[in-house]
């Protein structure tokens, strides 16, 4: 992300780089995520993967209402 940007970081990732964020686009705004907000427990038993931050749903509420603003 270029310093100075009017971009809000949500979360990021162990190595810093934005994983989450919402950024002025037009006369509205964009939000976008790396990781899969919609992704359950399923999505990891699959891949036989481990999330060691757990299902957070709430990041993805609060994408949805920086990016609409509701």
């Amino acid at each position: 992300m270029k310093p100075n940007s009017n971009a809000e970081v949500l979360a990021t990732y162990p190595n810093g780089i934005a994983a989450v964020m919402v950024a002025p686009y037009g006369q509205g705004k964009v939000g976008v995520s790396g990781p899969h907000p919609e992704a359950d427990q399923s999505w990891y038993d699959e891949a036989d993967l481990e999330n060691p931050d757990r299902i957070r749903t709430d990041i993805a509420y609060e994408l949805i209402e920086k990016t609409t603003g509701r």
